[in-house]
């Protein structure tokens, strides 16, 4: 009988700077929420927006929204480039509402997000369980 050479094991380590082994996947500023006043960026559960959206008969309205220009200022009147949060504002879904389909909070270390408008986000690797992965291949190169 012949063993496998394959073997899984755990590796429990310290970074002494940040590491980040990105998945190839982004959210754009109309994936999420970013609120210039504290500095956090809200990830939302889609389905649930969906639902949200639909209840106030706004459905047809985010889909205007998402097909339009992703380029454009911060906040031209009417939408290009619009980011989430002012669509929300601009149809008067109120935060206590939006705040019921969040899924997730990040502080933002770019400071430079609050000059320029909303950036896309690149989005770290995941497991399964939906936990920060370091792939064998990544830890080697480390």
């Amino acid at each position: 009988m012949m063993e496998s050479f394959y073997y899984r094991s755990f590796i429990e380590f310290q970074t002494l700077s940040p590491v980040f082994i990105g998945s190839g996947k982004e959210l754009n500023k109309k994936e999420y929420i970013y609120d210039r006043n504290s500095g956090s960026i809200y990830l939302v559960d889609f389905k649930k927006m969906c639902e949200g959206l639909q209840s106030r008969h706004l459905l047809n309205a985010f889909e205007a929204y998402l097909m339009e220009d992703q380029q454009g200022p911060i906040r031209p009147q009417g939408g290009q480039g619009q980011e989430l949060i002012h669509f929300l504002k601009d149809h008067s879904v109120q935060e206590a509402v939006y705040k019921n389909w969040y899924i997730g909070m990040v502080k933002v270390a770019d400071k430079s997000m609050n000059l320029h408008s909303a950036k896309p986000i690149q989005l770290f690797i995941r497991n399964a369980a939906n936990q920060p992965y370091v792939p064998g291949s990544s830890f080697k190169g480390m």
